[in-house]
């Protein structure tokens, strides 16, 4: 295909579709992932939900607005099954007080156009018979989505290699070059007109080759998946709980750099974990329950021994039903911004390298924002990207 327009490193749910959307523009295009599969990384333990509750920026909201609206018809775009469903979340608080921080993100997302609602216990128990009596006194019911995360990763893949792009898996990206837009992987340096860092966790070691220290960091996520079972859900439920955001500030902290920039066998954890319930059933039957967080700078093999019982503890708690179920627990890194906020853009001093990464719950926007990177990367103005550029938080060499 000759030299690409557009090398993406990473094929997971946020680099196929920045392959698809470019793809699709005409550019010629080359994705590098890893692993065997694709959707191997963060999205193989994404729960799969549309949310748009954890957005606290103006811009991530239209763009999640956009994004949902895109989903519904995404599957006959892309001529495969994506997984979608309009699954409602029920956000549940064992005190009405832990509800309280939520408001002005409710009250910020119906300005947007999105639907909620404040439910009490008995209508609680009404929408959702598996919550346990009284293990909620308050909740918002929200309107949202679902998707199988893998399913839609392989449906954006598969639509952008039938626009000629190509897919290289067991391709060991090991760094971006200093120069910009080339990769240097365990074969050697492919070079492209510009490279898309989409790895995840990872993206921070290999942007370390371009001089960037990125300032993101990571959790070790776990959580567990049983095989399909009959309709147990007819909500996505997720407890209202400030644990994970708290321990995700805290790892942040300036203290900690060395750190996040040492070794990946670095899996000593920095901070107790926090544990937040999440549960969502899939079309095919499938549920995961999560998730526990880890700060853990380097790459764990796998779970740790623990996190099974933290989250059947607490799945007894709201979920009593599933909480004895056979399930797999699994494990992956998830990036986070510093700032919360996506990382996606070129970076200012190395513009032929642009890095679409740590962002929280990227399912919703996902298509919204990979339409606008795909326009950057074909030259084109995209000023609603401009919040969201790398270089916000990330000073010049030197």
């Amino acid at each position: 295909m000759g030299l690409p327009d557009v090398i993406v490193v990473g094929a997971g749910v946020l680099g196929a579709a920045v392959a698809y959307e470019s793809a699709r523009r005409g550019l010629r295009v080359v994705v590098l992932e890893r692993a065997a599969t694709p959707a191997a990384g963060a999205t193989r333990c994404s729960m799969a939900g549309l949310t748009w509750l954890s957005a606290t920026d103006d811009g991530v909201r239209r763009l999640s607005l956009e994004g949902l609206a895109r989903h519904r018809t995404l599957g006959d775009e892309l001529d495969a099954d994506t997984g979608y469903r309009p699954v409602p979340m029920l956000l549940v608080a064992a005190d009405a007080a832990d509800l309280a921080p939520v408001d002005p993100l409710l009250t910020a997302g119906r300005a947007a156009g999105f639907r909620a609602d404040r439910v009490g216990p008995d209508e609680l128990l009404r929408l959702e018979p598996s919550l346990a009596p009284g293990a909620a006194a308050a909740g918002v019911r929200c309107e949202q989505g679902q998707v199988d995360p893998e399913r839609l990763t392989r449906a954006w893949l598969g639509a952008a290699t039938r626009l000629g792009a190509r897919v290289r898996y067991g391709a060991d990206v090991r760094a971006v070059a200093a120069g910009g837009a080339a990769v240097e992987t365990g074969a050697g340096r492919l070079a492209g007109g510009r490279v898309v860092v989409a790895a995840g966790a990872w993206s921070r070691r290999l942007l370390a080759g371009a001089g960037v220290d990125l300032p993101a960091v990571a959790t070790h996520a776990e959580i567990l998946e049983t095989s399909p079972r009959p309709p147990a859900l007819t909500h996505f439920v997720a407890e209202a709980s400030d644990a994970r955001a708290e321990l995700e500030t805290a790892m942040a902290d300036p203290a900690f750099a060395p750190r996040w920039t040492g070794p990946a066998t670095d899996t000593a954890e920095l901070l107790p974990a926090a544990v937040q319930l999440c549960v969502a059933q899939f079309g095919d039957g499938r549920i995961r329950l999560g998730q526990v967080s880890r700060a853990v700078p380097g790459f764990l093999p796998g779970p740790l021994p623990g996190g099974e019982a933290l989250l059947r503890e607490r799945a007894a708690r709201y979920l009593p039903r599933l909480a004895g179920v056979p399930a797999t627990l699994r494990a992956r890194s998830v990036a986070i911004s510093a700032d919360k906020l996506p990382l996606a853009g070129p970076l200012a001093h190395a513009p032929d390298v642009f890095v679409v990464t740590a962002m929280d719950s990227p399912l919703i926007f996902a298509p919204a924002i990979a339409v606008r990177l795909a326009a950057a990367l074909a030259g084109e103005p995209t000023p609603d990207l401009d919040p969201f550029r790398p270089d916000r938080v990330i000073a010049p060499p030197g």
